[in-house]
């Protein structure tokens, strides 16, 4: 498995989580590697997320101020414990 000595190093001490985008959890069929993992997602171009019983969270990327309402309320739609917006750029918060 192409990312076993890695799991092993951390399972005495942490737990490990996979940030991997789509494409690449399709290429590698990451739903087997047996570890969490955080999908990278473009909340800004998004026709559905990638599903799978490891998936800890969504990373959406891209987000901005003016539509994060209905982002929060799409990601929420995708049934992963842990999701997070990144920010447009270096924008940190929307109260300007």
């Amino acid at each position: 498995m192409l990312i076993e000595g890695w799991i092993t190093g951390l399972v005495s001490q942490l737990t490990g989580a996979l940030y991997i985008n789509q494409s690449d959890f399709t290429i590698w069929d990451a739903n087997s590697f047996g570890v969490p993992l955080f999908v990278a997602v473009d909340v800004a171009d998004f026709m559905g997320p990638v599903t799978g019983s490891n998936i800890a969270g969504y990373m959406a990327f891209d987000g901005t101020c003016s539509d994060a309402g209905s982002q929060v309320s799409t990601i929420d739609e995708w049934d992963a414990n842990m999701n997070t917006i990144q920010f447009v750029g270096s924008v940190y918060t929307c109260n300007s």
